[in-house]
This record gives structure tokens, sequence and C-alpha cells, in this order.
């Protein structure tokens, strides 16, 4: 993972290396064979895919919800054996890989075996039971792992004790939460060292024996996935180092701990170390042995928390502290699934669900920040997982580009699946394969994902804002819906003024040696404004601190109005999101257009040579500027940037016209079919005559669950200009053949394809190839009708909806020659 080059060169640019491309997860969820292996790595190539790690889902995975059908079984002599066939065709084609750490997800147990082995580590969390206890009966424990008992909610008693009245006696105790749910393998306490030290020998070590040799060189890091304590965590040695550390018990604020309605001033002081506790335990005990292991093998550790989408999240994604969690990798990261990020409007899959889609939060902050604390200057994000396969690559770009903007610059696309036949058709959509309808088109979506990774890993980020992690107030547990929204609202706001920021949180601050100089720095951040919550509970050792950073020069915040402004930016719509970087040549000032509509946005340039980095088409641009001033037209979710600099560059004239026609007279034929069959996905080329069609939906000429390809062709007389062919709205995919010559492909607006002069004839056959998403063929086959539900998993219900958002498909135009 080389990134480290400070300068901008427009050939790099063109051609970025494997570094800075996608990694796919490939997912082996049936029968490997070493035919397959080799077919299906060759069909990656095609696709333009130069990096993978392969997910093992063995059978014992999730056998009543995703039922998968891996042979060989996972960590056996006969898996490995396959698994390195399959690294050395990669290493024989130039491809990087990973290793994924787990037989499925959570990471942690090695798909149960952990547990199989080691029942000794299972997890251990907080417990409750109660009685009522008669009048003048005197207590005693009903069991002989009873750690506190209560009456009144919060009023603790000891054995022996009676009482006048009928009392209820609330008794709390540490509880082994072994899972006996067929459905999903038992998880060990990963608080617990032990269980690190035996996953790893059980995973790690095992990869090692049989690929160590491919370590530092192909294969170049490891991925965890969703690696998570308990719910509560609760066992003797943690109350124990409790005690050591603070001087007290925490058994008279186990009520707290367990229900927030027992609350109060004195017991959230304990709450709040508890779990501060907890999730320092939890990194030094999992996260960090993992990082420590793929350092000493010369591997970097890299991977994602669960539920890292909202400030709270880390309570239910059961790592405590996301900021510290990330911290321990050497690529932080972020998961994107369910549509968290998607241009449109917030909205929630139905009246009763918890999720909410399209809700674009600043969450990918988080990785891009703990990178920057580390000293490091990359983080990466699994996306799409259960978009649909009616995801477009328009909205592949804007939920790209949304990460991206904000500092993360490693794709890791969701998915291809190994086996694709009987309900393996169907799971954790898209599954990217060459013989659904678009996804052929693959290759020139990760051609703009290098590009736009290459740009915005440039020289280092400028950004000195950060926005303060109110973690106390998540852990006290009794106001985080006001503390969440209040912290949400102020990175909103500071976005909209166009501010770049991080996140940083107490241990940073309380960390940082240049305080006294107005300086928050960690690694390679240093902050000298800071944002806060104006409601955030700040202990009292980081007010401390933040005083000092004060006297230093430094400035807090409590609203986005009085943070300095990105002074470039002179007009805009309000969605218009910012990064700068500097490099050793210049300065590279990149801008994405968050808005579900195409915006406008004039910068002020200054008097330096600027030019336009179009990463959609992969041109280094001259651009004019007025008075310093020079303004461009972002469609939604693309993003672009401006370098200016002194040093000469290979940059390109953009083609000016003072003429236009539009094209009408359009004829329409199939060309390929994909089908989802009985028990595979099957293609069929077309050979029909070409009828007269409308530009629009072409479902009345079509059908309505035809996905595939089809040819628009027409005729122009010619012209003695280079010329623009304009296609307007397209869905999804198009290609343009002029006089039986291809012009390219596009897959995201603007669909504008440029005509050399030298191919104009006096009159020209023009065909447009359009091709739609599989969605169509998803959303309306009845081929999945013969599985139990079960059977296709969780996720088809949420995709089939989805899917309706992409269902219209067709050239709309207008198609509009310039000239």
């Amino acid at each position: 993972m080389k990134r480290s080059d400070k300068i901008f060169s427009s050939d790099k640019f063109k051609n970025p290396d494997n570094s800075f491309s996608p990694i796919y997860g490939w997912f082996w969820n049936g029968q490997v064979t070493k035919e397959k292996t080799e077919e299906q790595i060759l069909e990656m190539q095609r696709l333009g895919i130069k990096a993978f790690y392969i997910a093992p889902e063995p059978k014992t995975f999730r056998p009543t919800t995703i039922p998968t059908l891996l042979e060989p079984d996972y960590l056996t002599d006969a898996f490995f054996e396959e698994l390195r066939y399959a690294i050395d065709k990669a290493h024989e084609l130039g491809m990087e890989c990973w290793i994924y750490d787990e037989g499925g997800w959570p990471s942690g147990g090695a798909c149960g075996k952990v547990m199989i082995e080691h029942p000794e580590c299972a997890r251990k969390a907080l417990a409750r039971i109660s009685f009522l206890l008669p009048a003048g009966e005197s207590y005693k424990k009903s069991r002989s792992n009873i750690s506190a008992a209560f009456i009144n909610g919060d009023e603790m008693i000891n054995e022996g004790d009676s009482f006048a009245s009928d009392v209820q006696v609330d008794e709390y105790f540490s509880e082994a939460l072994v899972w006996k749910n067929p459905g999903f393998p038992d998880l060990p306490d990963l608080t617990e060292r032990n269980s690190a030290k035996y996953f790893i020998e059980m995973t790690h070590e095992k990869y090692k024996n049989a690929l160590g040799d491919y370590f530092g060189n192909v294969i170049t890091a490891v991925f965890t996935d969703e690696p998570c304590a308990p719910f509560m965590p609760f066992r003797t040695e943690l109350c124990e180092m409790y005690e050591a550390e603070f001087g007290e018990s925490i058994l008279p604020y186990l009520p707290a701990i367990y229900d927030v309605k027992y609350v109060n001033e004195k017991s959230i002081i304990h709450r709040r170390r508890w779990y501060d506790l907890c999730s320092r335990v939890f990194r030094d005990n999992f996260l960090i042995p993992c990082r420590d292991w793929c350092n000493g093998n010369n591997l970097k550790f890299t991977g994602h928390l669960d539920c890292d989408n909202t400030l709270g999240g880390c309570m239910n994604g059961r790592n405590f502290h996301i900021m510290r969690g990330l911290r321990s990798m050497d690529i932080p990261g972020v998961d994107v699934i369910w549509r968290q990020i998607f241009p449109g409007q917030p909205k929630k899959f139905d009246a009763d669900s918890s999720c909410v889609f399209s809700e674009n939060k600043f969450f990918p902050r988080y990785a891009s920040s703990a990178a920057a604390q580390n000293g490091g200057d990359v983080a990466m994000t699994e996306s799409f997982g259960v978009y649909g396969n009616g995801l477009t690559f328009d909205q592949m770009r804007y939920i790209t580009g949304f990460q991206a903007i904000r500092g993360v610059t490693l794709l890791n696309p969701l998915m291809v699946s190994y086996a694709r036949h009987g309900h393996l058709m169907t799971g954790e959509l898209p599954s990217f394969a060459e013989k659904q309808a678009s996804h052929g088109d693959l290759a020139v979506f990760n051609s703009y994902a290098e590009r736009l990774s290459y740009v915005l890993t440039r020289g280092s980020r400028e950004c000195s804002v950060a926005l303060y992690y109110p973690i106390n107030d998540v852990w006290g547990g009794t106001r985080v819906k006001e503390i969440s929204d209040e912290y949400d609202e102020l990175g909103f706001a500071m976005e909209a003024c166009g501010i770049d920021f991080d996140i940083v949180d107490d241990d940073v601050i309380l960390q940082s040696q240049n305080i006294d100089k107005g300086i928050i720095s960690m690694g390679n951040a240093a902050y000298s404004e800071i944002a806060i919550p104006k409601s955030a509970y700040l202990p009292e050792k980081t007010g401390e601190m933040l005083n000092r950073f004060v006297k230093g020069g430094g400035k807090i915040h409590y609203s986005a109005d009085t943070v300095s402004k990105n002074a470039e930016i002179i007009s805009g719509n309000g969605k218009i999101i910012t990064m700068k970087r500097k490099t050793e040549n210049g300065e590279i000032i990149a801008l994405f257009n968050q808005d579900e509509n195409e915006a406008t946005v004039t910068l002020n340039v200054g008097n330096a040579p600027a030019y336009l980095i179009d990463i959609t088409s992969g041109k280094v641009l001259n651009i004019e500027s007025l008075k310093g001033e020079c303004t461009l037209k972002l469609q939604s979710g693309e993003t672009s940037a401006i370098y200016l600099t002194e040093s000469s560059i290979d940059a390109e004239n953009s083609i000016s016209y003072k003429s236009e026609a539009r094209l009408d007279n359009f004829k329409i034929r199939r060309t390929n079919s994909f089908v989802i069959g009985e028990m595979d996905f099957e293609n069929y080329d077309i050979e029909e005559d070409a009828v007269p069609v409308k530009l629009g939906d072409w479902s009345e000429t079509v059908g309505c669950d035809f996905s595939g390809s089809c040819v628009y062709s027409t005729s122009f007389s010619g012209v003695d200009n280079d010329a623009i062919l304009e296609l307007g709205d397209v869905k999804y995919d198009a290609e343009v053949i002029l006089n039986g010559k291809s012009l390219g492909v596009k897959i995201m607006k603007p669909y504008r394809f440029e005509i050399p002069k030298e191919l104009m004839r006096a009159e020209n056959t023009l065909e447009i190839r359009v091709t739609n998403t599989p969605g169509n063929q998803y959303h309306y086959t009845k081929s999945f009708d013969k599985w139990q539900p079960w059977q296709l998993t969780p996720y088809v219900e949420k995709e089939n909806i989805f899917d309706n958002d992409t269902l219209a498909s067709g050239l709309y135009g207008p198609v509009i020659l310039k000239y």
C-alpha cells in the first residue's frame, strides 16, 4: 500500500497503481474447486478488480438464516490448499490480497471453534434476577455467584438483612452467555486476553503456515470484521481492575450499569468509569494483540467495528469507544450498509423500523480522524452491503465520494459471490458478476475509484478543526438522544459552512504534547480549533487541558458560526463538501456535491494557474478564471478538484462549441438479456429488428422485467469540427458507437462523449448501447418462489424494496450534438 508520494502527477492520475484500487470482498460460500477459482479470478481481472480478500462463509456460520455450502470446510488443510491456489493465481496476475480473519462475522470466534475448544472463554455479562422477599424473612443469596443485591432499585443489602414488609430483591451476577441458537456460532468474551490468544492460534497462525511467504508483498493486511465485547461485560477480573484503578468497588452501582433508570448524580460517575474501563480492556485484550501479531508478520491490521454510524452506536456495537478501537488499527475503517449513505432524503424502511436510510451522517470521519491521529494517511470503507442489485454506478459514485471527501479513500466493495446457483443467487446483494446486466461495465467504475483515491491522497490534508466526541455522555446513558442530536447538528452545520474537520476525544486532548502552544496534536493530526456540543459533559482533566489550549492561542467553539470557514468557496448550495490538500508542488481543493441535484459552485483560486482535475473523465484540463474566480458544475455525487500550482503540468483544453443539434428518430433493439433461471444466471444474445422508439422508459417496448442491453440507433449529418455528444439522462450505462467505432463507456452523469472530427463522415451512423441493472430481473422473477424465506437470507425483503428505485430503464435524453 504505497501512498506516500506527495506530488500530484497527471500521468499517475490517469493510471494509478494497484495501491489505489478497490479491494473487493470475495465470499466463498459454496464448493471451491481450482477450476472455478481460476475462472473467477480471470473474471475479476476483466472487471477491473485488482485486489481482494477471501471471506469464508462456512456451513456453520448462519445455517438457519444465511445457509451456505462451503467445501472444503473452514480452516481445514484442504481449505488452505484451495486458498493457496487462489493466492498463487492472484500473484501471477499482479493482484494484491488481504486476509479476512473470520469464517463469517463478527470476528473473534473462528466460527465457533474457539468456544468449542475453550468453553471457559464464554462471554460473561451482567445479569439480574428478581424475587419477592416476605416480611421478616432474612435475605439469603439465591445462588452462590451473586455479586450484590438491592431493594428499592438501588439500595444495597447484605445477607441476613430482613424487612418489616414484603420487598422485591434484585440480585446481580456474572452470567456466561453461551448461545444455543443453531443460527449463530458461540462467541468468546473478547475482553479476556486468552480469547484473542486462542483466536490468533486458530486462524492467523494457520494462515501464516499456509501463506506466510506472501506476507508483506502479495498479502498486505488482515481484515477484522465487527469484533465485539459482551453487551454489559461483567466478571471478577474487571471488578478487581476497577477497584485497583479507582479505589472503590463497582458493586454498589450495578443497578446503574444494568438500567439507566437507576442512574443518579453519584452513580453516573461510576457508570462512565466502568464503560471507560470496558473500552480499554476490549482494545487492550483483543484489538491490540491482533494488531501486534499483524505488525510482527509484516502485515497491516485493518477492518471496522459494528454500529459505527451513530454517536451512541459504540454501545450497541459493544466496543464502547469507537475512536479508541479504530486507533488500534493501522488502517481504520467504517461499514456502509443498508443505504446509510445514499442520495435523497432520510427515510425509514417501515413505520416500526429503527433503521433510517439516507441519513448521510458524517461518521466516515471516525476512520479518517483515527488514521491521522495514528500517524497514518489511509482509512477504508466496507461499502454497498445490502444495497440490492438495483444499485447503479451513479449511486456507487455518490456513496464512495461521500466518504472520500471526508478522508476515507480505500474502498472495499461488497461483494463477489463464489457460488451463484440456487438459493445462493440471492443474499447480501449486490454481488458483482460478469453475467449480470451492468456489472460487465464494472471496470469503468473501478478506474474511477482509483483516480478518486489517487487525487484525495496527494500531499497532506489541511484540517485544523476538530469536533469533540462526547463519549462520557454516551457512557452516562441518560441523555444519549439529546447529545447525539446536538453533536450531529454541530457537525452538519460545520460541513454546510465548508469546514473540514476531524473527530477528537478526551484521549487525544489529554495526550497532546503541544497543548500549551494552542495545538491539540497526535500523530499527523494538529488542531487549533475545537467545536464542542454546548451541553456536552467534559471530564475535569479534559477541561483543564482545554483551558491550557485556549491560553496557548487555541480556539473553542460551541457553534459553527464562529469556526474559521473555507475561504475558497465564494458561493454554492450549502451541500458542497470540501477538502484541501497541500502537495509539494501546489494545492488541491477537492469538492463533493452531496445534494441529489446538480449544483454550481464558485471558487476563489487567486493568481496561481488553476487546473481542473476531472475525476470522472480522467483528464486534467486548463480552466479559465475571471478575476481569480472560477465556476464549476457538479453532478449529484460527483467529486472534482482544482489544482493550483506554478509547476508545469500536462493539461488539455476543453472542446469549445458554438452550435448544437438535437438528434431524434431513434430505433431500438435488444441485444443481450440477463435472466434468473431455475437454478443459475443465464445470458442470451438477441438478434432482432430495430423498431421506432420514443426516448424514455423502455418498458413499453421490452417489458418491465427486462435486464440487459438495448441498442438505440439513428443517423445524422457530419460537421467539420471536433464535437461533443451529450446523451442527457441515461438509465444506466451507455456505450457510444459512431460509424462502427466505440467512443467508450460512461456509467454515470454526465454522459458526455468527445467525437474527433476525423471520425465524422458526411452521413454518420450512431448507435448507443444502454444497459440497465440486474434489479429488474430480481424484482420481477418468480424463480425464488420455490425456496423457503430463510434460505433467501434476511436481506431479500429490503433489497426488493430498494430495487424499486431503479426499475425505470433506457435512454431518456435529450441527445444533443454540440460542435
